[in-house]
């Protein structure tokens, strides 16, 4: 795969330079920039932080871009996520990030997007994800409160059923492959165009998970998932996940400590005599106002 023909940028100017899309966008010429950059973080440490690198001043100083999409914070997943004071450090640093393109006065619009589901090749999910896109779109709303230009493109749920069904990631089960970020593309593409940039419905006020359950993000009692990851992102802000069965989480790498999601409230209740939720880690930290009934939580570290 190349990132001059492969990455959603560059398929995203092929669509747009297309009948399709050009007629999408009013038969206007566009021109598409790429200033991503492997690996690199919203974070100022750890691995490369996207603002140390010559692609940030440029990108966010010297363009009279009309759109930008920022595309960052999965890399993030492990400080961001795993380290519970690391919550606000990755806020302000995100927050620094946006605020940085809201100094251009040729853009009109300015697209965070959330990160993506996550998994690996053992098939262990990563919560990493899930709470980053959580502060994600804590801080565009924030943004977008005081200036319309913002707005948050949920990939997440955007791109949940696809990442699910094998369509969006390669053989490593982190990044796209050229098949998916074609369906990445259009599915950005539908946002900047059409406004589509969320999954009406997909918080739950209720929440189903079972140990007989598919790895599936319905999460309804009719078909309820086995994958805690998916349930948890689906947490509205005051909901209440049900439990049936024993459902062991294997928490992947070295990540030692369950989270659950960072909303107003969040309830546990099991559902059968023998639920429960066992985790490999050490602790489950609460990131709302929780309570817990008839079930079981445990872990085996």
């Amino acid at each position: 795969a190349s990132s001059e023909t492969d990455s959603y940028p560059a398929q995203l100017l092929t669509y747009l330079s297309g009948a399709e899309g050009k007629a999408r966008i009013g038969g206007r010429d566009v021109i598409v920039a790429n200033y991503g950059c492997s690996s690199t973080r919203v974070m100022d440490y750890g691995r490369q932080c996207y603002r140390d690198m010559l692609a940030f001043p440029i990108s966010s100083e010297e363009t009279d871009a009309d759109i930008v999409i920022i595309g960052l914070g999965t890399n993030d997943s492990g400080y961001a996520s795993t380290i519970i004071s690391q919550h606000e450090h990755f806020k302000d640093d995100y927050e620094t990030l946006l605020t940085a393109y809201g100094k251009c006065a040729d853009t009109d619009n300015i697209f965070g997007t959330t990160a993506i589901y996550r998994n690996n090749r053992d098939g262990m999910f990563s919560l990493g994800a899930i709470n980053v896109r959580s502060m994600q779109k804590e801080v565009i709303s924030a943004l977008a409160a005081n200036d319309n230009r913002y707005a948050c493109i949920d990939l997440y749920a955007l791109t949940l059923d696809i990442a699910l069904e094998g369509k969006l990631l390669s053989s490593d089960l982190l990044h796209p492959d050229t098949a998916g970020y074609t369906l990445y593309m259009q599915t950005v593409a539908d946002a900047i165009i059409d406004g589509k940039r969320t999954v009406e419905g997909f918080e739950l006020e209720d929440i189903y998970v079972s140990a007989d359950g598919s790895n599936n993000s319905e999460c309804t009692q009719e078909n309820p998932t086995n994958n805690l990851a998916i349930a948890f992102a689906r947490a509205a802000d005051n909901s209440t996940l049900h439990v049936s069965g024993r459902l062991n989480v294997t928490l992947p790498g070295d990540l030692y400590c369950l989270f659950t999601p960072k909303v107003e409230s969040f309830s546990i209740i099991g559902e059968t005599d023998d639920a429960a939720i066992v985790i490999s880690g050490k602790l489950v930290q609460i990131m709302s106002d929780f309570t817990a009934d008839k079930i079981e939580l445990s872990t085996t570290a």
